[in-house]
């Protein structure tokens, strides 16, 4: 899941354009076939759930946001390729990657236009370019495997259960890796040993 600002999620190329609006808000994907949603806030201050275009069938994870242009970024599972997302839900090829990845996040600064993900089976932190696709990838120094992750303070942040016991997991932009328990969280509540 992933949090966007005000105005976010828009065409980057002519190619990518639609006439639907877009809005702000959080966005997820779902389900197979694959389900782009939004999450807005209602008048209770709970949340309403829209779908966002039509399911892709051929699935896709690792939604990252690149703010600077407003437009989402996927990893498709079908075609191993990055793929943006326009405001009505479509897919676009991007870039071939022959990899897949269930988490991805942008990193910030100078990093900005770097969708980073951690493709399956490897002990890999990789990135692309959005704007250049030029390609890079950095070795972890021990297994990483979150549900989802963010940037911040120049580290990849998430939450992985070890042993029964919730752990912050903290992977720098050098494939560094240190965990920390969270003696409050308590692991048993989520079954799936996930949040």
């Amino acid at each position: 899941m992933l949090v966007l600002t005000p105005g976010a999620v828009l065409p980057l190329t002519a190619a990518s354009a639609s006439s639907s609006s877009s809005q702000p808000g959080v966005y997820f994907s779902m389900g197979q076939p694959t389900q782009l949603m939004r999450g807005d806030v209602n008048p209770g201050g709970g949340f309403d759930f829209i779908p966002v275009g039509v399911p892709d069938a051929g699935g896709y994870n690792a939604l990252g946001a690149h703010l600077p242009t407003s437009t989402l970024y996927a990893v498709a599972t079908s075609s191993q390729s990055l793929v943006s997302i326009d405001p009505s839900g479509v897919l676009h090829p991007e870039l071939f990657l022959g990899e897949t990845s269930v988490v991805a996040a942008f990193a910030e600064g100078a990093l900005q236009d770097r969708f980073y993900y951690l493709p399956r089976n490897t002990n890999q932190l990789s990135w692309i370019d959005v704007l250049t696709h030029e390609q890079g990838s950095v070795p972890m120094s021990s297994s990483y495997a979150p549900v989802d992750f963010v940037f911040s303070h120049d580290a990849f942040w998430g939450v992985t259960i070890s042993g029964g016991q919730a752990q912050l997991s903290r992977v720098g932009l050098d494939g560094v890796v240190s965990t920390a328990p969270m003696p409050d969280v308590v692991a048993a509540a989520f079954p799936s040993s996930s949040f």
